[in-house]
């Protein structure tokens, strides 16, 4: 009888939104907040590259534009999302007591991500400024990955801190996560605001 299963890409980063969906709901698979993490964050990347680099193709081997930029992040983004992957697999391979290493490894993988997600927010503000109505729609799906990416981080390092013994580590994460986080909720509406004016225009 043959496996009828749903195909699962080699790497999770890989992985189209279906695909990632699909994965989510099937019980056999039961994908972890980092790979749900890792996967928006590509994604988010990916949207956030081609819309900032369709608007502006000339730009991008210019240093300081916005295209050259985002194209950096989104391969920044896919090392981190292949970071946090196998640092939660080596934390997952050890069962119910994973080692202090590889829970401080794992959560140092989580804020790291975390950090890029917010600057590519930031970016995605910033690209807004260019971006024409045709690529406002992947400035939008952007930034709503992206914020999924940061959440879903933010919930990994989460649970890999309630673990952590090391008291004094556990406070230099979480003063990191609040100066990561201080200041930039909101970035997403404003994304999503400045998208849906582009799309709205005749």
């Amino acid at each position: 009888m043959g496996d009828n299963s749903p195909e699962i890409p080699e790497g999770i980063a890989d992985m189209t939104l279906r695909e990632l969906c699909e994965a989510a709901s099937d019980t056999d698979i039961r994908l972890a907040p980092a790979s749900v993490a890792a996967a928006c964050a590509a994604m988010g990347a990916a949207l956030l590259s081609r819309a900032a680099c369709i608007s502006d193709p000339d730009a991008a081997s210019g240093c300081d534009s916005v295209c050259f930029r985002a194209r950096q992040l989104c391969a920044e983004l896919q090392e981190l999302a292949s970071r946090l992957d196998a640092a939660d697999e080596l934390v997952r391979s050890a069962g119910a007591h994973p080692g202090e290493t590889a829970l401080s490894v794992a959560a140092d993988a989580s804020l790291a991500l975390l950090e890029a997600s917010y600057f590519g927010q930031s970016l995605a503000l910033q690209a807004a400024e260019g971006v024409k109505r045709e690529g406002a729609m992947d400035l939008a799906g952007a930034s709503m990955m992206l914020d999924a990416a940061a959440g879903s981080s933010l919930i990994c390092a989460s649970f890999y801190l309630a673990d952590m013994t090391d008291a004094a580590a556990v406070r230099r994460s979480e003063e990191l996560i609040w100066a990561i986080t201080h200041d930039r909720v909101g970035g997403k509406k404003k994304v999503l605001d400045a998208s849906d004016r582009l799309i709205r225009r005749q």
